[in-house]
């Protein structure tokens, strides 16, 4: 994994390098999205050109890619902005840069105290301005030859003394780490009460289901699917519910008696004896027996 920096110390340079995640210090990001933008990290320069720029640097990281092609493709279709660090980083950092102009102002002698060019042998001429090599790696750090000058600094009012700074970094490191594990813990916690919510939610809408009364049925209905009418005399499911379809009781008893007359077995009966006519010219035909009065009674 690669990551896009940006030297924190090097305030004037513009230019944003690609580094291999892992010469980042304490930093293994599970995925791309790993990372705060906000906040500073400390990672390892590595320069081939000049040995003395390598060592460890303040860097804010911008963007993350699993591979150094993906992430010039990335790069090549949207550059990522430079959003403001917090305000803690901060203050280190201006802490940190004050530190270092205070060192250089005690270490270069002023103009009417130092030696004049022309007091000096040939070969110790002072440097013309514009003549320093520019540096090759971003954010350079000042070389050891200062370490006299960090004792004095320790006295000085108006310089915040080294150790003071080194234990304020590592306390903002650990407030740092205790933010970031919290919002992981708060994340997860959500992600479990929503989890927990939409389980309840689940159950009180089955136990709802469960305690609303059922519907009665239309009509009983028999083992094989037959509707009983009365005495013993049954019908199709499909034509009880035509039957009770009916909201006038005249109609309702006079399709139950033509539901009943038409069963195969009073096919042939009348109420008054005679012989139902079923074709034309049998209206002389001797009529049966009557019919027991119950089926009479009970339309």
């Amino acid at each position: 994994m690669y990551a896009y920096v940006r030297f924190v110390e090097e305030m004037g340079n513009s230019s944003l390098y690609t580094i291999p995640a892992k010469d980042i210090l304490n930093f293994q990001p599970k995925d791309v999205n790993d990372f705060d933008n906000r906040t500073t990290y400390t990672a390892h320069w590595h320069d081939e050109a000049n040995e003395e720029n390598s060592g460890e640097y303040v860097i804010q990281i911008l963007k993350l890619a699993a591979s150094k092609k993906e992430m010039q493709q990335q790069l090549a279709l949207k550059r990522p902005q430079i959003p403001k660090l917090n305000p803690s980083d901060v203050e280190c950092e201006e802490e940190e840069q004050t530190q270092t102009k205070t060192k250089t102002a005690r270490r270069i002698p002023t103009q009417d105290n130092g030696p004049v060019e022309g007091d000096l042998p040939r070969d110790q001429k002072l440097p013309r301005e514009g003549s320093r090599k520019p540096a090759a790696a971003p954010g350079k750090k000042k070389s050891s030859n200062w370490k006299h000058t960090e004792s004095s600094s320790d006295s000085d009012d108006s310089v915040v003394p080294a150790s003071k700074l080194k234990s304020a970094k590592q306390e903002a490191r650990f407030w740092r780490s205790q933010c970031m594990a919290e919002r992981k813990l708060t994340a997860s916690l959500k992600e479990e009460i929503n989890f927990l919510r939409s389980k309840i939610v689940d159950q009180l809408t089955q136990y709802s289901e469960s305690v609303e009364p059922a519907a009665p049925p239309p009509f009983s209905e028999t083992s094989d699917g037959r509707f009983h009418l009365c005495n013993e005399v049954y019908t199709t499911s499909v034509q009880a519910a035509k039957l009770f379809s009916n909201k006038k009781p005249t109609i309702l008893a006079r399709e139950a008696a033509q539901l009943i007359w038409g069963i195969e077995v009073l096919a042939q009966r009348s109420v008054n004896g005679r012989v139902a006519p079923t074709k034309q010219g049998e209206a002389s035909a001797q009529g049966n027996k009557n019919e027991p009065s119950e089926y009479c009674s009970h339309p």
